[in-house]
């Protein structure tokens, strides 16, 4: 015979109307859900010719005008940088070229010196004039293949000019190649190439600019 006294059956009636109440609430919300989802499948689907169009933001032919324009302006940039970087790397050569001949020059060639035209003539023809003609003409390239986009003929209008190989300052003739006229031929020759305003860099970079805007102007808005 159990000694544990019986609980009485009325303390199990709250935790039973409890769950009872729970499962309740659990079916109705149930009932509540499926009312609502076959609500919403009753509602009209809106056609797509409804639909606002989108408009764009951006014209097509403006935005590839610019697109073009962009192209021709890096071409231009890049053109200059490239013939100014080759210029100060060949104006660096042709500085320790003069002093490296003059330093080795003895007395009796220095009363007797050509002029620097003559002593350098053939140095420039063949160490200086050729990487800048190479340099000028990878720019032409590059040009002659963004100018194939434009669809005009536009060939003759936007051709750089080439250098001649015979190009050399023309302050060289006057100064004869002698130690004392050291400064003053790597100034003339200096001039010439890079640093004045009628440079062989300058012009380079006159002329380009021109051909960039004869371009963009053959592709109107």
């Amino acid at each position: 015979m159990s000694t544990h006294p019986k609980r009485p059956a009325a303390a199990s009636k709250p935790v039973q109307a409890r769950l009872k109440q729970f499962m309740e609430a659990l079916s109705s919300f149930r009932r509540s859900g499926q009312r609502d989802t076959a609500h919403r499948k009753k509602e009209p689907v809106m056609e797509e010719a409804a639909l606002a169009p989108i408009i764009p933001l951006v014209d097509g032919a403006r935005l590839s005008r610019l697109m073009f324009v962009r192209a021709v302006l890096d071409w231009r940039d890049c053109a200059q940088v490239k013939v100014a970087s080759e210029a100060l790397q060949l104006q660096a050569q042709v500085s320790e070229h003069v002093r490296g001949n003059l330093r080795r020059q003895h007395f009796l060639q220095s009363v007797t010196a050509p002029t620097a035209e003559k002593a350098l003539q053939e140095w420039l023809s063949k160490e200086l004039v050729p990487p800048l003609q190479r340099c000028m003409r990878q720019q032409q390239s590059l040009l002659h293949q963004l100018s194939a986009t434009a669809g005009a003929d536009l060939e003759e209008r936007l051709r750089i000019p080439t250098m001649p190989s015979g190009a050399r300052p023309d302050g060289l003739a006057k100064l004869s190649f002698s130690p004392r006229r050291e400064a003053e031929i790597i100034s003339a020759i200096d001039t010439w190439l890079l640093a004045g305003p009628d440079s062989v860099v300058e012009r380079f970079c006159a002329q380009t600019s021109e051909i960039a805007v004869t371009l963009m102007k053959s592709r109107p808005c």
